[in-house]
């Protein structure tokens, strides 16, 4: 038979071995996946800054090649301006009674490029004439774009209310 002493260092025993696995199985196992996830996340971020930080060096290269300016804006007259330039084509092409406004505005851009920009609002103006004016406008020597071309449609009338933002690039 055992004894009292030795029963109880028994039990004592399995409640030590039950008591290690314990905190393995709910303290140690818990903490090396926590890190083993950690450890992946750093990885998968780390990649993932890479990777940002070679396509904003590819986005900066762009940059610098697409905001110099084209040879035709290098043949701008002396005194030219968007907002000038846009109120004669809307002259040219009778839309001038349909402008509810031209808004200029520039901005520097880089070292010695800056964009002028003319917002435009034309109301109530037919397709017929709408189509040359921005004819026009693209195909403008000068190297105008269309940044933003908005069309809407009175439904009682069929005619057009349109908002465009044009720009282009200048040396300064």
């Amino acid at each position: 038979m055992i004894s009292n002493t030795q029963r109880k260092i028994v039990i004592l025993l399995f409640a030590g071995i039950i008591l290690v696995l314990a905190i393995w199985q709910w303290a140690v196992i818990p903490l090396v996946n926590y890190q083993k996830r950690l450890d992946q996340t750093i990885t998968i971020n780390t990649t993932r800054l890479e990777k940002l930080l070679r396509l904003e060096s590819q986005l900066k290269k762009i940059l610098e090649t697409n905001l110099k300016p084209t040879p035709s804006q290098g043949n701008l007259p002396r005194n030219f301006t968007l907002f000038s330039y846009l109120d004669r084509l809307a002259t040219q092409n009778q839309v001038k009674k349909n402008v509810d406004f031209l808004r200029p505005s520039s901005k520097n851009i880089n070292n010695g490029v800056s964009m002028e920009i003319v917002d435009l609002r034309l109301k109530k103006v037919r397709l017929g004439k709408l189509i040359p004016f921005l004819t026009q406008i693209e195909s403008s020597p000068y190297g105008i774009s269309i940044d933003r071309l908005i069309i809407r449609t009175e439904k009682k009338t069929g005619l057009l209310d349109v908002d465009i933002t044009c720009s282009i690039l200048k040396q300064d």
